[in-house]
């Protein structure tokens, strides 16, 4: 149900969805589809409404939206959570309005530095310190009033001179809190991705609508960030508040006709069998529009399959080359994958068969590496962060518990002591070297040249005593080893990224090679979208987190709905266990085809 009046334009009725009726000419039928998806767009941008919030799903128009909402503005802002959106976003409003995470917004606010590991650091700081593990960032996150975590937290943080990504938005919150006034001014703030904002992020939205007109945008079929406590509660609490006016968008443009179809077969059988109770109720429709038709009748089905171990790269290999002689033309492939092992075997066995343009799924590694404090000595030779995470990947624990008590030591009125001079001498030394070694690889210099830069003025290289080829190779070893880098491994990766694969080992056509395929988790995969989606581990123990049913969660489904939906034109579900998984019951038996991974044999 679409609801109140400012929530669904008066539009003529439609002609069945399908063919065109003998009497509409098929001009005239797509052409009133593009009227009633403009009379949703102007039906936002016609509200003097100051508060509008914006209910839409996978490619429903927001970005159109968007700029015809910050259209002849000159001074907007733009905040979304994906650092993938925000890219886009960018590209998409360069001109129409600034755009920024809310972290990125909060230390710009307040000129301070960033480094996003910094509550992690700090954890380790507590539980050597005090001898309590803490979790730092749900803290903020819940706006928790835990006064002595806090203290301690400041007191670290203040001695390293940076914010982590919670704490600067918790900081700048409790600025605009006491001082109103410093809360800046718009004449447009567009938030997007409202789903995936939690307690502290939606606090300093509110803020900010406080002094400025706010749209909000964003689907609570499509929230996955659980993991930062985020909740589609507060995008479903400001739909109902009726401070806000509320607008669908319900288009689907992206995706073709069983995509969408599949979608409403999900969300329907999730809500008979008693899950998302609590959702916005919305419509998710089919855009018709000639392409998009032509596509839907070339791609009328999902495919399923069951593939096993090294079948599921040759079955990904088979659908391209199956899609590129019926499409001939230039094409985009995503791989879901919940499983990490696996996504990293994917990216490597494509690469192997001849893919040249495989992209694999970005890093997340929660540890603070020696790289990380390095890269901040670069930037600043003294600061206690950096030296403080090379001390402790390289020092012995014993000697980096001395060093870190003795930095939080402080005779009143003085300041604690510099965190490199805590550290031992040649462990500093060291340090120093991979620093020299870094500044090098980075300024593109031999390492001669540059510790003759480096000398200059100071006590000089006593390089007429040493071998410096030896010494070059031995610093950069050094380096590496403390880095946990293989050097052999280091130097054959590089030689292979220049020497091309034999082609004799090369199963993938020259037609394909050079297709675009990126490997992601369902989380990462938030902001993309593809032509051929592929969602390998399409089973009960992935997508549920258990073999057993009753453990299906609104996140689970969500999580389906954001990985099918990243499809423009076919998607791939693909089992990795002999068993069909529950969910796939839940798409109507007509939208989907169960294919064999692998072609049997005639007479087989």
């Amino acid at each position: 149900m679409l609801g109140s009046v400012h929530e669904s334009p008066e539009t003529r009725p439609l002609p069945p969805i399908g063919a065109p009726a003998a009497s509409v000419q098929p001009n005239d039928h797509y052409k009133r589809f593009e009227e009633r998806r403009a009379a949703f767009t102007q039906a936002v941008l016609n509200s003097k409404a100051t508060k509008k919030i914006v209910v839409a799903g996978p490619g429903t128009g927001k970005t159109t939206l968007f700029k015809e909402v910050l259209k002849g503005k000159t001074k907007a802002l733009t905040l979304s959570f994906i650092n993938l959106l925000i890219e886009d976003l960018a590209t998409e409003l360069c001109g129409l309005s600034e755009v920024r995470t809310l972290h990125s917004f909060a230390a710009g606010e307040l000129n301070e530095n960033i480094f996003p590991k910094l509550s992690k650091v700090i954890s380790e700081d507590a539980e050597i310190l005090v001898g309590k593990a803490v979790l730092f960032d749900p803290i903020f996150y819940e706006m928790l009033e835990e006064k002595a975590l806090l203290a301690f937290y400041k007191t670290r943080k203040d001695y390293y001179r940076h914010y982590g990504f919670a704490d600067i938005i918790y900081k700048l919150v409790d600025v605009y809190k006491r001082e109103p006034g410093k809360i800046p001014r718009y004449e447009q703030v567009v938030v997007d991705e409202f789903q995936d904002f939690n307690k502290l992020e939606v606090a300093l939205i509110d803020q900010l609508a406080s002094k400025s007109p706010v749209l909000i945008a964003g689907d609570d079929d499509q929230a996955l960030y659980d993991r930062k406590k985020a909740s589609p509660e507060f995008i479903r609490s400001r739909h109902q508040d009726q401070e806000y006016a509320r607008f669908p968008l319900p288009y689907c443009s992206r995706s073709t006709r069983v995509i969408v179809d599949a979608v409403n077969d999900i969300v329907e059988s999730a809500i008979k069998a008693g899950y998302l109770g609590a959702r916005i109720t919305k419509h998710f429709e089919y855009f018709e529009c000639a392409g998009k038709n032509e596509e839907s009748r070339d791609n009328p089905k999902i495919v399923y399959t069951q593939a096993f171990g090294t079948m599921v790269p040759h079955f990904i290999q088979s659908q391209i080359e199956q899609g590129a002689r019926s499409i001939r033309k230039k094409f985009s492939v995503l791989v879901i994958c919940p499983i990490p092992r696996l996504s990293h075997d994917l990216v490597t066995r494509l690469r192997a068969k001849g893919f040249r343009n495989v992209q694999g799924p970005s890093a997340n590694d929660e540890d603070v590496t020696l790289l990380e404090g390095l890269n901040l000595l670069l930037k600043d030779a003294d600061c206690n962060l950096g030296w403080r995470i090379a001390a402790k990947c390289l020092l012995e624990a014993d000697d980096f518990q001395k060093c870190l008590d003795r930095s939080a030591e402080k005779q009143s009125g003085e300041k604690p002591e510099r965190m490199c001079d805590l550290v031992p001498a040649n462990e500093r030394k060291k340090i120093r070297r991979m620093l020299t070694v870094l500044r090098a690889v980075r300024d593109d210099k031999s390492l001669q040249e540059q510790k003759h830069s480096e000398s200059e003025g100071e006590q000089k290289v006593e390089e007429a005593e040493q071998d410096i080829s030896a010494t070059q190779t031995h610093e950069f070893r050094e380096l590496l080893e403390a880095l946990q880098m293989n050097p052999c491994e280091v130097i054959g990766a590089q030689l292979k990224g220049q020497l091309a694969a034999p082609r004799s080992k090369w199963s993938v056509d020259a037609s394909i090679r050079k297709t675009p395929i990126q490997v992601s988790s369902v989380h990462g995969s938030k902001g993309l979208a593809a032509d051929y989606v592929f969602i390998v581990g399409f089973d009960d123990q992935y997508l549920i987190g258990s073999k057993d049913i009753s453990k299906i969660s609104d996140q689970s489904i969500c999580k389906l709905l954001v990985a099918i939906t990243r499809a423009r034109k076919k998607a791939f579900l693909i089992s990795t266990v002999p068993s069909e998984p529950h969910f796939l019951s839940w798409i109507k038996k007509e939208r989907w085809e169960r294919i064999d991974a692998v072609k049997k044999k005639p007479g087989s």
